[in-house]
């Protein structure tokens, strides 16, 4: 089953490390650009994700274009109209 998820930074930034690298356990926000569906969670040492809050279609804006942490919170940005947000988690 294909999904509209993406993984990756730049123009496929729907993936987002919420907490520094250097941290064991950091917090990943996963969006779907098409339905504004999102996940947070933590990948272990081992790779394994355990999901801690999800967010159903319509919780966020869909077409973010670029997602970044920034050290205010997560900074969206849409590369179609101009509109800028952040949120924090």
């Amino acid at each position: 089953m294909k999904t509209n998820w993406k993984i990756g930074f730049g123009v496929l930034a729907n993936f987002v490390s919420l907490t520094p690298m250097s941290s064991v356990l950091a917090d990943e926000l996963f969006y779907n650009t098409s339905n504004g569906a999102g996940a947070v969670g933590v990948f272990d040492r081992f790779g394994n994700f355990t999901q801690s809050q999800g967010y159903p279609a319509g919780s966020f804006s869909s077409g973010w274009s670029e997602i970044v942490n920034i050290p205010q919170g997560v900074f969206f940005y849409s590369a179609s109209n101009g509109v800028a947000t952040f949120g924090v988690f």
